[in-house]
């Protein structure tokens, strides 16, 4: 009966004599051990019975021998792993007890082995996802915590450095939102695979959630030497995702706290790089930030800005100016810009690049774009009532471009308004904010040319792929900034910028108009350069939309554009624009020179006239194109004055006689302008020269 009972139940047992040798080995210890009963009979339960500590890998002592020698029950108490004869493992639970009569000596023992691998394997597995990420099989934030912890006492203990890097990816959402889950799951698991690629065993990194990462960096001596791994890091998540054939882009706005520098609280210091990502998303994106103290301060100052600006926006706080736009050739107002205002009640009228830092990559980006979109469509069905039609260019977001329902939104606000034609209606997106998903906004253009609507590109030189930008968005026309325009009359470089962006406009068949004209002589200079459409201070200050009917009124042309109206201008005499700044900074220098004298000027340049950038023009392609002209020969005697003054200026400098040579700026300054009016003269002649011959 007794072997039935040992044949029938689910547990191993294993009797042994009083020298440890097997007597009794039942049908599920025959299974575990891998030994027949017939073939284990006598031989010491140690070569029967193999126990390993799961963990560890060392060997156990047998339980059995141990009850024996201790006299009392034994039980296993580490998780055991019992190594049968053909090398199967199973995971055990194990207790022995001594065999005896009455209070005599032990005359044997008995092991009892129960297999429990099932369980352990779904307890560590339940143990595992609770601490992993299901999709990249990363940490999760509940062992990050953990590792947080032992990676700080470990940084305290060692006296080294900590990093605590806070990821999150730039660009994410709009690919998610456009290809779905799927893709962006792919994604998702190609950034962990990266990261996961560019740790040390010793490191650890985490998804807690989302487009969310952390890294814990360890071992550094100084902050700099975490620098070459973070920008790998920036460099590894923006390189380019081959999904399905499709070339995907992201980026990380990385935030890094260090412990012990910044704290040594596992709450407070993720908290700091948190806050250290945010203001790396908020300064450009695609880079990372140290934590500072100051952040708390400008974090909370920013957190107090944006309420401020939801409450105006749910008080009607924001008002839109118009600034008008002119075509200084024809002399025709063509258009004006909607340019979104803050009616603040104490701070008076805001404008909007003072809230633009404040606002960037959040929802109310989006609110205000839709806002100023419809608060325009309604403006110009009121204009249309009153007999009035002029297109209206509104600026949007990059991110709002790219949120999926734009479209839809904007076919919904024209519908809105049914007697306002959607030509009318003008789109600028900023040129200098990173597009993230290029493609993306194309189809978005593209969608919106069909409703009518057309685009442009605002700010258009100052991003870090315009010409890219312009090859890939079906652009209808391109802004150039007005940092560019307003510095041009006296920076070479800004024209030659200037002229760049108009000839690539006629390249690409875009119209091109020039913001930030403050002079007739800059709405001069770029009818001469190919630019007809120009707005600006100089032409009109934003006003609110009943000042704007009053102005379009009273509007004149400056009488002094119609003198280049109709003059023809060649771009191979762009160097002759060029040669009056180069004679005007060459002067300025001059005068400087005399007070600070470092760095200025070459003394060649002063010295010899042929050496100066007027005189190099003067000598090559000013001789080669207007060498027979009476107005360029006029310039050779007048810029040997200029030599001739400056020079002794600069001699009286070097012998202390500083005193004699400022009283000489005057005299070179009326040269300069005397250069400038017959530079004025040469370029009237050339223009007349050409028209003749069309």
């Amino acid at each position: 009966m007794a072997r039935v009972i040992l044949a029938s139940i689910g547990e191993a047992v294993i009797a042994t004599d009083q020298a440890g040798r097997i007597n009794t080995l039942n049908a599920e210890a025959e299974h575990l051990t891998g030994w027949t009963q017939e073939q284990a009979l006598g031989l010491p339960i140690s070569n029967v019975f193999r126990l390993v500590d799961l963990d560890r890998r060392t060997p156990i002592e047998c339980p059995a021998a141990a009850a024996m020698r201790d006299n009392r029950p034994i039980r296993v108490e580490v998780d055991a792993l019992l190594v049968s004869r053909d090398g199967r493992e199973f995971i055990v639970e194990v207790s022995a007890a001594p065999v005896r009569d009455d209070d005599t000596d032990p005359r044997g023992a008995v092991l009892i082995c129960r297999d429990v691998s099932d369980t352990r394997h779904l307890q560590r597995c339940i143990a595992w996802q609770a601490g992993h990420d299901a999709l990249t099989h990363l940490p999760n934030r509940n062992l990050l915590t953990d590792r947080l912890r032992q990676a700080i006492a470990h940084a305290l203990r060692e006296k080294t450095l900590l990093a605590v890097c806070y990821i999150d990816l730039d660009g994410f959402k709009p690919i998610n939102d456009r290809y779905g889950h799927e893709i962006g799951d792919r994604i998702l698991v190609s950034v962990a695979e990266r990261l996961t690629a560019m740790i040390r065993g010793s490191d650890t990194v985490a998804r807690i959630g989302g487009d969310e990462f952390v890294l814990l960096l360890s071992g550094a001596d100084t902050p700099t030497d975490f620098q070459p791994v973070l920008e790998r890091l920036v460099a590894e998540i923006a390189a380019p995702y081959n999904v399905d054939n499709r070339q995907l882009s992201i980026s990380a706005s990385i935030g890094v706290a260090i412990c012990p520098l910044d704290d040594s609280d596992p709450d407070t210091i993720l908290r700091h790089a948190d806050q250290a990502m945010y203001y790396a998303k908020q300064t450009g994106r695609n880079r990372y930030q140290l934590f500072d103290s100051d952040y708390d301060r400008k974090l909370g100052h920013h957190r107090e800005e944006l309420v401020n600006i939801r409450h105006a926006l749910a008080e009607n706080q924001f008002v839109l100016h118009y600034q008008p736009k002119v075509n200084i050739r024809t002399g025709q107002i063509i258009g004006a810009e909607a340019l979104l205002r803050w009616q603040h009640p104490e701070d008076g009228l805001i404008q909007l690049n003072d809230i633009m830092a404040t606002i960037a990559h959040t929802d109310i980006t989006e609110t205000l774009d839709h806002w100023v979109i419809d608060a325009v469509l309604r403006q110009m069905t009121d204009w249309s009532k009153q007999g009035m039609s002029l297109p209206i260019s509104v600026n949007v977001s990059p991110d709002n471009l790219q949120r999926p329902d734009f479209v839809a939104q904007l076919s919904a606000a024209l519908a809105a308004q049914p007697q306002v034609s959607p030509s009318l209606l003008e789109l600028e997106v900023v040129e200098s904010v990173a597009i993230d998903d290029p493609d993306r906004i194309r189809h978005v253009i593209e969608a919106c040319h069909d409703l009518g609507v057309t685009f442009s590109l605002d700010d258009f030189g100052t991003g870090y792929s315009c010409l890219a930008n312009l090859r890939s968005l079906p652009v209808d026309g391109l802004k150039i900034d007005q940092s560019f325009v307003r510095d041009m009359l006296d920076d070479s470089n800004d024209l030659a910028i200037v002229e760049g962006v108009i000839g690539l406009a006629q390249v690409f068949q875009s119209h091109v108009i020039a913001e930030g004209v403050e002079t007739t002589e800059h709405a001069i200079m770029l009818m001469r350069l190919g630019c007809d459409i120009v707005q600006g201070y100089g032409i009109a200050r934003p006003m609110p939309p009943d000042e704007l009917r009053d102005w379009i009124r009273r509007f004149k042309p400056d009488p002094r554009w119609s003198l280049w109206a109709d003059t023809h201008w060649e771009l191979t005499d762009f160097p002759l624009l060029v040669a009056q700044y180069d004679h005007v900074r060459w002067v300025k220098n001059v005068v400087m020179s005399i007070d600070q004298p470092v760095g200025r000027l070459d003394e060649n340049e002063v010295m010899d006239k042929h050496t100066c950038r007027f005189g190099h023009w003067y000598d090559h392609h000013g001789r080669q194109h207007y060498g027979e002209m009476p107005e360029f020969l006029s310039l050779d005697e007048l810029h040997n004055r200029v030599h001739e003054i400056g020079g002794r200026m600069m001699s009286l400098h070097r012998e202390g006689r500083t005193a004699e040579a400022r009283q000489l700026s005057p005299t070179l300054l009326n040269l300069k302008d005397d250069i400038l009016a017959q530079l004025h003269k040469l370029q009237i002649a050339v223009s007349h020269h050409h028209s003749a011959q069309r």
